[in-house]
């Protein structure tokens, strides 16, 4: 990751992506190298290879609602609205879940 991150910083993004791919590929639990690769694509315009690394990481978190809104401004770019209101409907959704067990916890 920290490799990947000093790529960036001297703007070699081709190292730096693959540097996070391959931390992405080690770490199969996080997904920060996956957050980072996709908004790397985003911000260069390769909107389908965004959106196909978003969803790994919306697979490897599927509880996690950054990466629905991460997910649904990808789609927005790709003008994909439908899909990408249905993410943040999930949003919604995992909110409300999580506010629901709090309020049952106590």
């Amino acid at each position: 990751m920290e490799v990947g991150r000093f790529y960036c910083e001297n703007n070699d993004i081709k190292l730096a992506t693959r540097s996070f791919s391959y931390a992405a590929m080690l770490i199969v639990h996080d997904v920060n190298s996956l957050d980072l690769i996709a908004r790397i694509s985003l911000r260069e315009g390769r909107l389908d290879d965004a959106l196909a690394t978003q969803r790994r990481a919306v697979a490897r978190q599927p509880y996690e609602p950054r990466q629905y809104l991460m997910l649904a401004e990808i789609l927005d770019k790709m003008g994909r609205t439908t899909e990408a209101q249905k993410a943040r409907d999930k949003v919604a959704r995992l909110q409300a879940m999580a506010a629901s067990q709090r309020i049952a916890a106590n």
